[in-house]
């Protein structure tokens, strides 16, 4: 496994983090961390959601979990995967939907009133939560295009 000093990290001197390798667009990247296995638990997690409600994955604990964790809801490709989940979770009850960005329930509400979103579940996280906790952040230069 290949070792990279991970930006991100307080002990950045100290600490090494592996990575995964992946393709975007036929463009090898890495990863800060490696990817989760199918059949993984995932890290418990505590955010807030609209209601300024503490919330964890136990909130559906008969049910699969599928996280869409998005930087920020103001962007075209956040905003895209996020209407793309809500048409998916469209009648499949055994299923919760959870989208993650770091923007402020109120802007996240904001987004889902403004685009008759119904079927995922939004939840805001602090910003760079998804590199402290879930350690699965992009490496490579390449911006997402629709």
């Amino acid at each position: 496994k290949e070792l990279l000093i991970s930006p991100t990290d307080r002990n950045h001197e100290k600490e090494r983090s592996p990575m995964a390798t992946v393709t975007l667009k036929g463009t090898e990247c890495h990863t800060n961390g490696e990817l989760p296995n199918i059949g993984d638990i995932a890290p418990s997690i505590k955010l807030t959601d609209g209601d300024l409600a503490e919330v964890t994955l136990d909130n559906f604990a008969n049910k699969k979990k599928l996280l869409n964790i998005v930087p920020s809801l103001d962007t075209d490709v956040c905003q895209i995967s996020t209407k793309k989940f809500n048409e998916y979770a469209a009648g499949k009850d055994d299923i919760a939907i959870i989208a993650i960005s770091a923007d402020l329930p109120f802007a996240q509400s904001r987004f889902c009133n403004a685009e008759k979103l119904s079927h995922v579940r939004l939840w805001c996280a602090p910003r760079r939560w998804t590199t402290r906790r879930y350690r699965r952040t992009r490496r490579c230069g390449i911006r997402c295009q629709q």
